[in-house]
């Protein structure tokens, strides 16, 4: 590490303070947020969130898989998974 570098503080985490859970209400949504999308349990997919429409029926995604950005619609089936803190 070069001297002139800032150290960066990083927070982690224990595992079993965080959880997946499902992404119901999309306007929750925020942009650059990871995601993980789900077709009947499975894991079709994973990004980052690009931008919810103001509808929030729609959201742009940026895919960790494929070197592409789309559109996904409420009406595709997918459920939008989402890592958050658990409650104490």
């Amino acid at each position: 590490m070069r001297s002139d570098a800032t150290p960066r503080r990083i927070v982690i985490l224990p595992h079993q303070l965080l959880r997946r859970c499902v992404q119901r209400q999309w306007s929750n949504l925020t942009k650059g947020q990871h995601v993980e999308l789900r077709r009947h349990g499975k894991a079709v997919d994973a990004g980052r969130i690009d931008d919810v429409a103001a509808s929030a029926d729609v959201i742009w995604l940026f895919s960790d898989h494929q070197t592409r950005r789309y559109m996904i619609h409420r009406s595709d089936g997918l459920d939008v998974w989402v890592w958050s803190v658990r409650a104490r």
